[in-house]
Formats: C-alpha cells, structure tokens, sequence
C-alpha cells in the first residue's frame, strides 16, 4: 500500500534514469591508423565481442624445430655399369652437398658387399661396391645447419617422421674412429646408425667398417685396415 505522504500516486515517487538506464555519452577523439583521418566516436557504443582472444605470442613443445633435407631410399645398382660406379640421383635437390650413408638391409642377397662413396653432389652422387651387386642397396641423405633437426623418412617411409643428428669425421691412417653428434633429447642412443666411408680420392675406400660402441652422442668404430679420408654418418631416433 502507498502510503497517504504521496496521495496513493506512484509516479510521485517512481525513479527516472536519464539515457535509458544507459551511461552518458564518452566521447573521444581518435586518429584512424589507416586513414590518417581525426574522428570522434562515442566509446560506449563500441560493440566488444568477446567470442575469442587474440593471442600474440603462442609457446609450445614444438616451437623453434629445425627441419632438415632429407631423402632415403632403396636403389638397386645394375650390374655392368660403367668402371662398376653407380650413380644415384636425390629425389630433391639439396641446398649444399648432404651427408651420405649407404647400409646393406639385413637379408639383402647383396650379403657382405661393403659400398664406399665416390663422390657427393647437391643432386645425386656415386659409389662403389667391393663385389658385383646382387641385391638392393639403402642410402640416406641429410643436410642441415643444425642438429638435431627432424626429418620425414620420404620417398622409403613418406608417413615417418623422426629426429636426427649427423656428421662427418676425417681419419689419417687409423683403423679406428670415433663419430660424434649432438645428442637428442633425452640423450639416449640412437635407434639407427648408418655410417659410409667416403674416397676422397686416395683409392681407399674399399675398407670395411665395422661399430664397436653407440651412445648418446658418439659412436666408435674399427676398421679392416688403415685409413685416409672421410667417414659419413647419421643417426635416428
């Protein structure tokens, strides 16, 4: 019941709002960043939509990953090639000359045949065999400034895609050699290292390797007999 002070009128005590119940204008002037144009706008008619946030700067586990060039695939040298040198051409063009393994898969009728490279381009590149081929030979090609970088196992496995370090150590009449690379993380062994010696010219590439240790950044190897040149190698994991 209102009360007899109003004379039952309500409107003589109903609140009124000025603007609708809205705040008052705020007027500000601005400088259209793409016009260059002076403008005058009431703020508090400025629709802010809040479906979603902008964010500048997005951290995640795999921001800054280095990718490499890379190829790896399986190649069957024909017997009777000229002077017994098979050439290889990259499915890719590489950016500088890559680092070059070459592995005899295990099974292979190519057996105890031990393949030395001749020489290496950013197109391909050529070896040699210590016998007539019988079988598939498997190569890997990398190239990065830095390592570890991830690689996609393409054109021999296009849906794999893994980490991987390399390297290339000179050797001067020595029948041993230590292959060391920048661990991944964590620093554990590698679960493929492949490793090639290389000819540089001095004719003695014809030499067998063999691994006598891998850890998480190095591996050591012996060889059939002293050694001058280069040895190429690249690990996964």
């Amino acid at each position: 019941m209102v009360s007899d002070k109003f004379n039952n009128n309500r409107n003589k005590f109903r609140r009124v709002y000025s603007f609708g119940g809205r705040p008052p204008p705020n007027m500000q002037t601005y400088t259209d960043t793409l016009t260059g144009e002076t403008r005058t706008r009431d703020f508090n008619q400025i629709l802010r939509d809040r479906d979603y946030y902008l964010i500048s700067t997005m951290q995640s586990g795999s921001a800054g990953t280095n990718f490499a060039e890379y190829a790896e695939e399986d190649f069957t040298p024909m017997e009777g090639d000229v002077l017994d040198i098979f050439a290889v051409t990259f499915p890719l063009t590489f950016s500088s000359p890559p680092i070059v393994t070459l592995e005899i898969p295990t099974g292979s009728a190519m057996g105890f045949v031990n393949p030395y490279i001749l020489n290496i381009t950013v197109t391909g590149f050529t070896f040699g065999l210590s016998a007539p081929p019988t079988g598939t030979i498997v190569y890997k090609a990398i190239y990065s400034s830095v390592y570890p970088a991830q690689v996609l196992r393409a054109p021999r496995f296009p849906s794999t895609t893994v980490n991987a370090s390399a390297g290339t150590v000179s050797i001067a009449s020595l029948t041993n050699v230590t292959m060391s690379f920048n661990p991944f993380t964590p620093a554990l062994s590698p679960t493929e290292f492949s490793f090639t010696t290389v000819d540089n010219g001095n004719d003695q590439s014809d030499t067998y390797l063999e691994e006598t240790l891998l850890v998480s950044n190095a591996a050591t190897a012996e060889l059939s007999a002293e050694f001058d040149g280069t040895v190429d190698y690249i690990a996964l994991q």
